[in-house]
């Protein structure tokens, strides 16, 4: 650890990049909004850096970790006083801000200035982090929002009043998901009497497409302002158009620390970990009342044992459940078929689909209250139709009407490498 004490003047700026120990010994210092009186002590992620602003002639004890670094960044490349009039500009009674940008642009940072500002200023916020690959807020997989009242350094130290799996980890795939989710989440911050509400978007903006769910949002959400971060260049035309939204292209800080895939895998696992470390394995009664969304061989007409033992035939396996929807049955199979090609099974002009037993094992899932609202994030571990018993590993303890079933497993190390394009079960 290198240790160092440092004299900060009033007005002035210092970036500290992470893994670093900080501690106020004299003045103040504000931290995205967050305000750190003398005494105050905070620690800065090897995946951070933040801008220290000075508001009295400060000393500020640092101790920095291996690649923790202290720089006082040139008055012209540093974007912090912009940042900071900007959001005391946009944020007021009634503001619905969408902010919007590549990755490693600053969008959860900038979303953090905006939440303590509005908290700084006395009004109600709820964020909305809408960013399903990299989530603050939530797992990984979801849309979350929190409306805390106290001041944040990081939007990681936020628990999700609200979820909603969107059940993929590439916006690009379920797009017409998260843009429903956003709108739903937005009508619950009004419902929880939100004064500003700030939606923090992915780092999807290389097409056209991706553009439009932005604009999309923003638009089904009545924003009223845009924050397009890097300047907005992704825009185009756009950003020069007059249009009942305000459009604020705003540069990006040059010491945004840059995460490696390997980075962000590891705060995936962070944040699946935060949620199911000392999760306990439930066994729920699916036979009444109990609704499953996300799968295909829950959802079809079941086969009679007819058809079951016909198709046991065709395929050499003990078939555990079967279901058929128009031109596609499924299977639920005890061991893998041989030499099985789905191209080369079929039934009565049927394709056929199979699952093994167990195969559903790690699938990421919401869990559902009676008026199908979500209520708490579960894994599968075992879905039995043939029993009608569905076991999940979840922390949530109270009653269970249905489960949402997305396209991510995770193993028992919270990795998240195996993703469906199709029903996983």
């Amino acid at each position: 650890m290198l240790k160092i004490s440092l004299k900060i003047p009033r007005s002035s700026i210092v970036r500290v990049a992470g893994p670093a120990s900080l501690r106020v010994a004299s003045g103040r210092i504000s931290v995205l909004g967050k305000i750190l009186q003398s005494g105050s002590e905070i620690f800065i992620s090897l995946y951070k850096s933040y801008p220290l602003y000075s508001l009295d002639d400060s000393v500020v004890d640092i101790e920095l970790g291996e690649g923790g670094y202290v720089e006082n960044p040139r008055e012209k490349d540093d974007v912090t006083i912009q940042w900071i009039e900007t959001a005391e500009k946009v944020v007021e009674k009634g503001s619905r801000i969408v902010v919007m940008g590549p990755g490693e642009s600053g969008k959860s940072t900038f979303s953090t200035l905006l939440l303590n500002t509005a908290i700084n200023k006395g009004l109600k916020a709820c964020v909305i982090d809408a960013d399903i690959g990299q989530q603050d807020i939530g797992p990984p997989d979801f849309i979350s929002m929190s409306c805390p009242s106290q001041t944040v350094q990081w939007l990681r130290e936020l628990y999700p009043e609200e979820i909603r799996l969107i059940g993929v980890l590439t916006p690009s795939q379920y797009s017409h998901r998260i843009i429903a989710a956003t709108i739903d989440l937005v009508s619950k911050a009004l419902e929880k009497g939100a004064e500003v509400i700030i939606i923090n978007t992915d780092g999807w903006v290389s097409s056209p497409y991706a553009i439009e769910m932005k604009l999309e949002i923003a638009r089904f959400v009545k924003a009223t302002h845009i924050i397009a971060l890097q300047n907005g260049s992704y825009l185009g035309s756009l950003i020069n158009t007059s249009t009942p939204i305000k459009i604020m292209p705003l540069p990006s800080p040059q010491g945004v620390r840059t995460r490696s895939r390997e980075d962000r895998r590891m705060l995936r696992a962070y944040a699946y970990k935060k949620f199911f470390d000392q999760a306990v394995l439930r066994s729920i009664d699916i036979s009444r009342d109990f609704i499953i969304i996300g799968s295909c061989l829950a959802s079809g007409e079941k086969l009679d044992q007819q058809k079951i033992l016909e198709l046991e035939k065709i395929i050499g396996t003990k078939i555990l459940y079967g279901s058929r929807h128009e031109g596609v049955i499924y299977l639920y199979v005890q061991s893998p078929v041989k030499e099985y090609s789905e191209k080369s099974l079929k039934y009565q002009d049927h394709e056929i689909q199979i699952f093994v037993q167990g195969s559903e094992r790690g699938l990421l899932a919401s869990l559902l209250d009676s008026s199908l609202r979500e209520i708490a994030p579960a894994i599968i571990d075992t879905l039995d139709l043939q029993n009608n018993v569905l076991k999940i590993v979840t922390r949530y303890e109270g009653p269970v009407s249905g489960v949402l079933i997305g396209r991510v497993k995770i193993d028992f190390s919270y990795d998240d490498s195996i993703r469906y394009t199709r029903c996983p079960i």
